[in-house]
């Protein structure tokens, strides 16, 4: 039925689809997405890629199609608003949460292993795991900083 494309109105908005269909989302996107999102066993959008949900769209009149309207309002019948009428936002890791539970191991590790340098020294990196245990600060994003160049700074000492 996807092939019933090619017969239907030429706007560019069709012709866009039509290239995203047979090119960039087989040949770039999909292989891409699937590699990246099974390796961490994680669920992408691909359900929005169901056969029956495409043939469907295929047939609706671009000039009705604005956007993700048509999607939100059939989602409005079975999914509450709060799930999908929302502001977009990054994938978050629960750094700050890891830091004081499963990762705290790694802080004692940055703590013993840091050298004091120009911009930061000893003590300043024993506040911040401090603060950050006793959660006056969340800061788990910075100590992962701190822990990646830490560890690039001691691979470095490999090449010297």
């Amino acid at each position: 039925m996807l092939d019933r494309i090619g017969e239907l109105d030429k706007d560019r908005g069709r012709a866009a689809a039509q290239m995203d269909i047979h090119g960039y989302l087989p040949e770039q996107l999909l292989p891409k997405t699937d590699l990246s999102t099974m390796f961490w066993s994680l669920e992408g959008r691909e359900p929005l890629l169901d056969h029956r949900l495409a043939e469907f769209s295929v047939g609706i009149p671009s000039k009705l199609v604005m956007g993700k309207q048509p999607l939100k309002k059939i989602l409005s019948r079975y999914v509450p608003e709060a799930l999908w009428n929302r502001p977009k936002h990054a994938f978050d890791i629960p750094l700050d949460e890891w830091f004081r539970g499963s990762m705290v191991v790694k802080l004692d590790q940055l703590r013993d292993e840091w050298e004091d340098n120009s911009w930061l020294a000893r003590r300043d990196v024993e506040k911040i795991i401090d603060e950050h245990l006793k959660q006056e600060k969340d800061v788990g994003g910075f100590l992962w900083t701190l822990m990646s160049f830490n560890q690039w700074r001691s691979n470095l000492s490999q090449f010297e």
